[in-house]
């Protein structure tokens, strides 16, 4: 989510060096787009011992208060990022609180205008931007910035004959429930001859193992896929009929493919980032207890009826009866 933020602050700045700190998984993430003026530095954030990680920590914040830079931005938003940015040279700080911008030194009202879709969580990436003096702006591009032509391998054997499921997030209230999904891919092969293509989720190895047996048990065949990254998971998803996936950063990645995207969300509210897309269709259905989520938004359940779930998936299916280019 953090890399459409990323690609507005290019167009605003096309001929500025942008240097971003990230963990390795991030820089994974910003190999999908190509930015010639982009400076990528790895930040180790392993603790292998208090002293190691801590002169990390030093070096980092020297190496940062080094650089002077005009302008330093936090799009981590958390207390060791702020302290960061406050021991900078950084000639303007732009930073996040309480989903408040806090810009030092103060300026003018933003200008930059907010997504389509107010609750989603982009709007406080852009908000940040927004601080910035740059000429006039439009709305901005909530998908992840991900160049189409930058991947190098192909999935070959993957087409519009199968489908992308996966199952597992980091939160398990998060994870698509086995039934749910067995009754899904029921339908898909039955009705229209779809094969699952089974993601394997790292630290999370036996929800595909589990989910495999779930549907060979039913009679429905599915491939399983090994380790894979992201590069290669954005060709694949470019490549099937849809992919179907929870609340994980995956859904985003499927955004960015184009696609037609299936997004189940048992637990957070899809509000906060439904991109509102034709292709793209999201379920969710109320906790009926009453919990909530901040802005009175209110959680989800994994008791989701089968019938709007293949309802959804008609629909959807109907947008590629032509294969894409």
């Amino acid at each position: 989510m953090r890399s459409a933020a990323l690609r507005e602050l290019r167009q605003m700045f096309p001929r500025a060096t942008i240097h971003c700190y990230v963990d390795p998984v991030g820089a994974e993430v910003l190999s999908l787009s190509k930015d010639i003026g982009r400076v990528v530095k790895v930040v180790d954030r392993s603790r292998r011992s208090y002293v190691f990680y801590l002169w990390q920590r030093i070096m980092l914040h020297w190496s940062i208060r080094a650089e002077s830079f005009d302008i330093l931005i936090d799009l981590y938003n958390g207390p060791s990022s702020h302290w960061l940015l406050m021991t900078s040279k950084a000639r303007k700080l732009l930073m996040l609180r309480d989903s408040r911008v806090i810009a030092i030194p103060p300026s003018r009202a933003p200008t930059m205008r907010s997504y389509e879709n107010k609750r989603h969580l982009s709007n406080h990436y852009f908000s940040l931007l927004g601080h910035l003096d740059a000429p006039g702006y439009c709305i901005p591009d909530v998908r992840p910035w991900v160049d189409a032509d930058n991947p190098i391998k192909n999935f070959c054997d993957f087409d519009h004959r199968h489908y992308l499921v996966s199952v597992a997030t980091g939160d398990p209230k998060k994870n698509l429930p086995f039934w749910l999904v067995r009754r899904i891919a029921d339908y898909l092969y039955r009705e229209r001859g779809l094969l699952p293509v089974l993601v394997c989720n790292p630290g999370q190895e036996h929800l595909q193992s589990d989910l495999e047996k779930y549907l060979t048990d039913v009679g429905v065949p599915c491939v399983r896929l090994g380790f894979i990254g992201l590069i290669d998971l954005f060709v694949l998803m470019r490549s099937v009929r849809l992919s179907i996936l929870p609340d994980t950063g995956l859904f985003h990645l499927a955004l960015a493919a184009g696609g037609p995207v299936l997004g189940i969300f048992t637990h957070t509210p899809p509000q906060l980032v439904d991109p509102k897309l034709p292709q793209v269709s999201i379920l969710f259905e109320e906790n009926s207890a009453g919990l909530a989520y901040s802005d009175e938004l209110p959680f989800g359940t994994k008791e989701i009826p089968v019938t709007l779930a293949i309802e959804r998936l008609r629909v959807l299916l109907s947008i590629t009866e032509q294969p894409r280019d």
